[in-house]
């Protein structure tokens, strides 16, 4: 078992699971949540070694969402990956990596390694 946990933060359940399963059979911690408020939440109780987040939710997007995350030393140093089909402006400066949607679900375990050099 790997000793990172990992926090998805997607509006769309599917990807959740999706993304979930994937990662567990890797041998990853993983935790989900459904939106930007809820990751804030989760953040204050359980810290993490990586997230994912998407770009568009209702409530709290994923940029406003990597803006709470740098601005609050407990969370600042968290890596943080935006999956998103459009690339916004200023993403470099928060996001260590950017996951195109859609996206091949074998990037997805690639690209967790590369950011946890697991």
């Amino acid at each position: 078992m790997s000793k990172h946990s990992i926090l998805i933060v997607d509006d769309e359940p599917t990807i959740l699971d999706l993304i979930r399963e994937i990662l567990e059979s890797e041998g990853f911690t993983v935790l989900v949540a459904p939106s930007g408020v809820v990751a804030l939440h989760l953040l204050q109780q359980t810290p993490v070694s990586l997230v994912l987040t998407d770009l568009m939710m209702p409530q709290l997007n994923g940029m406003d969402l990597a803006r709470r995350l740098r601005a609050d030393p407990k969370t600042a140093q968290i890596p943080l990956v935006l999956m998103s089909a459009a690339l916004p402006t200023g993403v470099s400066d928060m996001f260590v990596e950017v996951l195109p949607k859609p996206f091949p679900i074998e990037k997805v375990v690639q690209l967790v390694r590369r950011c946890l050099g697991a």
